[in-house]
């Protein structure tokens, strides 16, 4: 045992680093530039992964994106197409 925070599993005691959004930011605005999106979608999904409002202050060059930031996309477009095929089941 050792003397520390409790915090639930699988989340961070810390807030994320400014740098650590920009740069999903960056990589964020590259995929809505290559799939003709609106800037608009990059500041909402940066929101949503790091629980915190729009960044509309922040204006990085879109830079390619790295393996993960495509996954954790992949990811949320796979459970938006799940939550609309199940509102379309049960309409």
């Amino acid at each position: 045992m050792a003397d520390g925070d409790l915090v639930l599993f699988g989340t961070s005691a810390t807030k994320p680093h400014q740098a650590d959004i920009v740069r999903w930011l960056a990589m964020m605005l590259w995929i809505a530039n290559d799939r003709n999106y609106k800037r608009a979608w990059a500041y909402f999904k940066i929101g949503e992964k790091f629980k915190i409002p729009p960044p509309w202050h922040m204006n990085p060059e879109p830079m390619l994106p790295l393996p993960e930031v495509l996954s954790w996309e992949r990811s949320r477009r796979i459970a938006y197409a799940k939550t609309m095929e199940k509102k379309k089941e049960s309409a």
